[in-house]
């Protein structure tokens, strides 16, 4: 077998800063760094690519775009939010910080109507509009900053293609020469050509997050615009069924493998070792079906980033991949 899957894993800014942990990680198996720049300012993006060049040589880094996405504020203090069962909240388009009694979701207002659902943080949260901005916690969870949010009931509210801080983290990507560019719910090929045209003639690979259901019904003209796919499973789950992701995944992994394109998979890959150090059995056989259908990286999201067992993780991975390749 002459393809060889490779492990990614999402960092944080912090966790690019620890030499001793980035040394550890690549001892482990990990090939390549995720950064989502939803969460840093353009000055941490440069500090962590460059702590990755001197402490990581080698490792590709790919960059995740917003995107015309819907996230949640930053909160008071930086504390997570625990939201309960039944709890009353209100729900306001604003970028001010986010508490308890309110949750501010910059970009929502023209869906801010009675029986809308809001799907937060890839499905860990669900909240229900009432009337106006009045919503009932339907799902009850412990919410962190800036979480992805997903609507039930209507489309999302039309956003540009490329956000200004989008604008300005792509041309930054461009000048420190990062590896590969994922650009965040796409809807079409024109995002995609949008989003190129910031990048000006910098060769980074731009890829196609696959995680809305417009991008599942224009995958082929969108993989015609851009240099491959990442199957972004979470927040697909949320738009799609999810009964339905493992043939979206089986379709995009074709399709990339016949344009001889790159194929990332991501999201809950092992989504149990967030709070284990051992994986479960299913979680091993589905790093496996990902090798097996050519995925050119397994991509570890929150089990790195924000998981107890980083290290394990990575470690995990790659031996299941060895084993699935031999």
């Amino acid at each position: 077998m002459t393809h060889r899957t490779k492990v990614m894993a999402t960092l944080t800014y912090g966790q690019c800063a620890d030499a001793q942990l980035l040394a550890s990680l690549c001892s482990a198996g990990m090939k390549g760094v995720r950064i989502n720049s939803a969460h840093v300012t353009p000055q941490q993006l440069e500090a962590m690519v460059h702590s990755l060049r001197l402490h990581a040589p080698g490792v590709a880094i790919l960059m995740d775009t917003k995107g015309p996405e819907l996230r949640t504020t930053a909160h008071e203090h930086n504390a997570d939010i625990p939201l309960s069962l039944n709890q009353s909240v209100i729900v306001r388009d604003s970028d001010a910080l986010s508490t308890s009694s309110c949750i501010n979701i910059p970009g929502i207002g023209p869906a801010l109507r009675q029986g809308i659902e809001l799907i937060l943080d890839d499905g860990e949260i669900h909240l229900r509009l009432t009337s106006g901005d009045r919503a009932v916690v339907t799902k009850p969870g412990l919410l962190g900053e800036r979480k992805s949010v997903n609507l039930v009931g209507c489309g999302m509210p039309p956003l540009p293609a490329v956000s200004q801080r989008d604008s300005i983290n792509l041309h930054a990507a461009a000048q420190l020469g990062i590896d590969m560019v994922a650009h965040s719910f796409v809807r079409s090929a024109d995002d995609i050509i949008q989003v190129r045209s910031h990048l000006s003639n910098a060769t980074v690979r731009l890829l196609a997050k696959v995680e809305t259901r417009l991008a599942v019904q224009h995958m082929g003209s969108i993989l015609d615009a851009c240099d491959g796919l990442l199957m972004a499973r979470g927040d697909l789950g949320t738009q799609i069924s999810p009964f339905a992701i493992p043939a979206v995944q089986r379709r995009c992994a074709e399709l990339c493998r016949n344009a001889s394109k790159s194929f990332i998979i991501a999201t809950q890959i092992l989504q149990s070792m967030m709070h284990s150090p051992e994986p479960t059995r299913a979680e091993l056989s589905d790093i496996a079906l990902g090798t097996w259908q050519g995925a050119d990286y397994m991509l570890l999201c929150g089990e790195t980033a924000q998981g107890s067992f980083p290290l394990e993780c990575v470690k995990a991975t790659a031996e299941t991949i060895h084993c699935s390749e031999t």
